[in-house]
């Protein structure tokens, strides 16, 4: 969402909702996640980078990569684009 301003601080993110003036704190997993995102990558890509990155079996990594990325989605904080 480009009305969300963001900053990783010594691994860890946080989150500003421009409109609403939420902030949310990330743990270095969820910032790791977090600024994956803004390079517009596939929810694919996504779970293979975190596999890659903490060395996690991809099940896991697709499972709390959606949990996440529907927190987000509800927050109002990111959006999802389809690719063709």
């Amino acid at each position: 969402n480009k009305n969300t301003a963001w900053r990783i601080i010594e691994g860890e993110g946080v989150l500003v909702d421009v409109d609403g003036g939420n902030m949310i704190h990330l743990n270095e997993t969820a910032a790791e996640i977090w600024s994956f995102l803004d390079k517009n990558r596939t929810v694919s890509e996504l779970v293979d980078h975190i596999c890659e990155t903490f060395d996690v079996e991809d099940d896991i990594a697709k499972r709390d990569a959606m949990e996440l990325l529907e927190k987000f989605l509800e927050a109002g904080i990111a959006e999802c684009h389809n690719k063709a």
